[in-house]
Protein backbone atom coordinates (compact mmCIF):
# COMPACT_ATOMS: atom_id res chain seq x y z
CA UNK A 1 0.00 0.00 0.00
CA UNK A 2 1.23 3.38 -0.91
CA UNK A 3 1.74 5.90 1.63
CA UNK A 4 -0.43 8.12 1.97
CA UNK A 5 2.33 11.11 3.09
CA UNK A 6 3.23 12.76 -0.38
CA UNK A 7 7.22 12.74 -0.57
CA UNK A 8 8.48 15.90 -0.48
CA UNK A 9 11.92 16.26 -0.83
CA UNK A 10 13.51 13.91 -3.56
CA UNK A 11 17.28 14.20 -4.76
CA UNK A 12 18.59 11.96 -7.45
CA UNK A 13 17.09 9.11 -5.95
CA UNK A 14 16.99 9.74 -1.96
CA UNK A 15 14.24 10.56 -0.20
CA UNK A 16 13.96 12.81 2.01
CA UNK A 17 16.02 15.26 3.93
CA UNK A 18 18.25 12.18 6.40
CA UNK A 19 18.64 10.00 3.04
CA UNK A 20 19.93 13.06 0.76
CA UNK A 21 22.11 14.32 3.23
CA UNK A 22 23.69 10.56 3.77
CA UNK A 23 24.25 10.01 0.24
CA UNK A 24 24.82 13.60 -1.09
CA UNK A 25 25.68 15.95 1.55
CA UNK A 26 30.21 15.13 1.61
CA UNK A 27 29.60 14.46 5.54
CA UNK A 28 26.52 17.01 6.35
CA UNK A 29 24.35 16.79 9.28
CA UNK A 30 20.75 16.13 8.30
CA UNK A 31 19.69 19.28 10.90
CA UNK A 32 21.62 21.14 8.81
CA UNK A 33 20.17 20.54 5.40
CA UNK A 34 16.88 20.80 7.03
CA UNK A 35 17.92 24.80 8.28
CA UNK A 36 19.15 25.35 4.64
CA UNK A 37 16.39 24.07 2.85
CA UNK A 38 13.01 24.59 5.95
CA UNK A 39 14.04 27.87 7.13
CA UNK A 40 16.67 29.63 4.76
CA UNK A 41 14.46 28.93 1.70
CA UNK A 42 17.64 27.39 -0.41
CA UNK A 43 16.92 24.57 -2.57
CA UNK A 44 18.63 21.53 -1.98
CA UNK A 45 21.19 22.09 -4.88
CA UNK A 46 22.01 25.26 -3.75
CA UNK A 47 22.07 23.88 0.20
CA UNK A 48 24.62 21.00 -0.67
CA UNK A 49 26.47 23.38 -2.70
CA UNK A 50 27.61 25.79 0.28
CA UNK A 51 31.08 25.29 1.22
CA UNK A 52 31.95 26.44 5.11
CA UNK A 53 34.84 28.62 4.99
CA UNK A 54 37.67 27.91 7.13
CA UNK A 55 40.24 30.49 8.62
CA UNK A 56 43.94 29.92 8.93
CA UNK A 57 44.69 28.64 12.19
CA UNK A 58 48.52 29.48 12.06
CA UNK A 59 49.53 32.90 11.90
CA UNK A 60 52.70 32.30 10.46
CA UNK A 61 51.14 31.17 7.44
CA UNK A 62 49.89 34.04 6.26
CA UNK A 63 51.34 36.25 3.53
CA UNK A 64 54.09 38.58 5.06
CA UNK A 65 52.14 41.61 3.28
CA UNK A 66 48.69 40.51 5.56
CA UNK A 67 50.80 39.95 8.41
CA UNK A 68 52.17 43.94 7.84
CA UNK A 69 48.51 45.08 7.35
CA UNK A 70 47.40 43.41 10.70
CA UNK A 71 50.17 44.52 12.62
CA UNK A 72 51.53 41.08 12.97
CA UNK A 73 55.11 41.93 11.23
CA UNK A 74 58.27 41.58 13.71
Amino acid sequence: MASKRANKYVFRGAVGLTAIAREHGNGMLPQTLRQRVCRMGLSIEEALGIEQLIGVRKPDLLHPLWKLALGMAA
